[in-house]
């Protein structure tokens, strides 16, 4: 029909209303659209479902036998409640009052209709801000939000008086407290002052963060100074990182790095690969270069040198080769050597026999202080307790007579 093309118009009609055509528009202005909608009242009894209609409908008798305390209704929906009841917006029922999770809505007072709270809310004044909590939340009070928390955010304290929890808002400038007049700890640019209060770090000038009155933390732009206080360069024997005055090495004067100098004191010598700076002697395998002042590395192997070719001491494992003075390898498993071909000391669990490293004596030798010892002739049976050399000794004899017996009795088995 030509007024079902009405449909597509959104007229802005409440459910009490209907889309009101005015008759003396031609039918083809009603099939192109070109109608401006108005609303009409729907009469007793009658309910637009959507208030986009043009039709009210009336099925009143059928809602209400569900909704004995409605008043206006629609299908199996309640729109509006009898006088003494109050509509639930979101559950379209009537109650006897906006209980727990609802609010009385101002703006459609007349209809006694109960705005739905926000889901974390227990209580509410409107849709937005809260009143009271659950069990398991606490109550922002300035802002009317529940939080599930056991402990307050910052900015915040819980108040023990009251029963439902909630928490107020601390003074300016704190971060937590204890109570309304007692800061625990301060917001940044602030520090913890006497009797609980946050003061400014304004007295250091450009700090960020601070201690106290004269202890800086972190500097806004320029560095934070060995003596807490804000300044574009580091003094000397320290260099910026991040913001902050670290100091060099030890004895170091100028440094870009916090292991590794570029220039050291002028009683010091600064060392040639590790960049580190000593003074009076240089370290093991390093020998001072007077005229750079600077410790050099000696040549491969060498302990102690006077130049980057003559060595005076090899390290360990090496030996100092006579004429060369250089370092060469001792031979296998030896510590200390003056020789390659004679070892004065072996690695450990090897002992020293004939000049050699072995890990374990010969026959009829024994291992005693880290060398193989000659065992006697003969030694009185059985062996003392306690005389090692002896049991070693007697044991390594009886191997080697049970040895040629056994080698005896093969042969003349064989013959």
């Amino acid at each position: 029909s030509v007024f079902g093309k009405l449909t597509i118009l959104k007229a802005k009609c409440t459910n009490f209303q209907c889309v009101d055509v005015t008759p003396n528009v031609s039918p083809a202005a009603k099939m192109a659209g070109e109608v401006t909608p108005k609303c009409k009242a729907c009469p007793n009894n009658f309910l637009s479902v959507d208030g986009n209609n043009y039709y009210c409908e009336y099925d009143m008798a059928v809602c209400l036998s569900k909704h004995p305390n409605c008043k206006v209704c629609a299908v199996d929906k309640c729109y509006q409640c009898k006088d003494d009841k109050y509509l639930k917006e979101d559950l379209f029922e009537c109650f006897d009052a906006c209980d727990d999770g609802y609010f009385k809505d101002t703006i459609n007072e007349n209809n006694h209709t109960c705005g739905k709270c926000q889901p974390d809310c227990k209580t509410c004044t409107d849709g937005t801000k809260c009143t009271s909590c659950p069990e398991n939340a606490l109550l922002l009070e300035d802002t009317g939000k529940c939080v599930t928390a056991t402990e307050c955010p910052s900015g915040y304290y819980k108040d023990t008086v009251t029963a439902t929890r909630k928490k107020s808002k601390t003074g300016s400038n704190c971060l937590t407290c204890e109570s309304d007049t007692k800061c625990l700890s301060c917001i940044d640019g602030f520090y913890l002052a006497d009797e609980g209060k946050c003061s400014a770090c304004n007295t250091v000038a450009g700090c960020g963060k601070c201690k106290s009155a004269t202890e800086c933390t972190e500097c806004t732009t320029d560095n934070l100074q060995p003596d807490k206080t804000c300044k574009k360069d580091c003094p000397e024997a320290y260099f910026a990182k991040d913001k902050v005055c670290t100091a060099c090495v030890d004895d170091c004067k100028t440094c870009t790095e916090e292991r590794k100098c570029a220039v050291c004191k002028e009683d010091a010598l600064i060392v040639e690969d590790t960049k580190k700076c000593v003074k009076g002697n240089c370290p093991d395998m390093y020998f001072k270069d007077g005229a750079e002042k600077m410790c050099k590395r000696c040549t491969g192997g060498c302990k102690v040198c006077s130049n980057a070719t003559d060595c005076q001491e090899c390290v360990a494992l090496k030996m100092l080769e006579e004429g060369t003075m250089k370092c060469d390898m001792c031979m296998a498993n030896c510590m200390m050597c003056a020789a390659k071909e004679k070892c004065d000391k072996c690695k450990d669990n090897y002992f020293m026999s004939d000049g050699k490293c072995v890990d374990m004596c010969p026959e009829k030798y024994f291992e005693k202080e880290g060398k193989c010892e000659k065992c006697k002739d003969t030694y009185n049976t059985p062996c003392k307790q306690g005389d090692t050399e002896c049991k070693v000794c007697m044991n390594k004899s009886g191997t080697l007579k049970v040895l040629v017996v056994a080698v005896v009795f093969v042969l003349m088995i064989a013959f």
